[in-house]
């Protein structure tokens, strides 16, 4: 009887982990999503010949420091999940 409790615990702890991390996974892929969005609103932007020099040039700025700080957060997901699993 207690092992049989035991075996449903272990079930019951492994279920939530799943859970938790196809939440956790969902989550690390939002911010990467979303910053990939605003870079081809910028970059259509940047490269239409209709709008002036400094907005074509603001927004090709913007969207080079939106595709580095989107690659930092990678990196650091990265890092993270190597040090989680060690």
């Amino acid at each position: 009887m207690e092992q049989e409790t035991h075996i449903e615990n272990i079930r019951a702890l492994h279920s939530a982990l799943v859970t938790k991390r196809a939440t956790l996974d969902q989550l690390i892929w939002q911010a990467p999503v979303i910053a990939l969005i605003a870079q081809a609103f910028l970059m259509r932007i940047a490269f239409d010949t209709t709008n002036s020099i400094f907005y074509r040039c603001l927004s090709g700025s913007i969207s080079t420091v939106i595709g580095l700080l989107s690659w930092q957060l990678f990196l650091r997901h990265m890092a993270l999940e190597r040090q989680v699993t060690m």
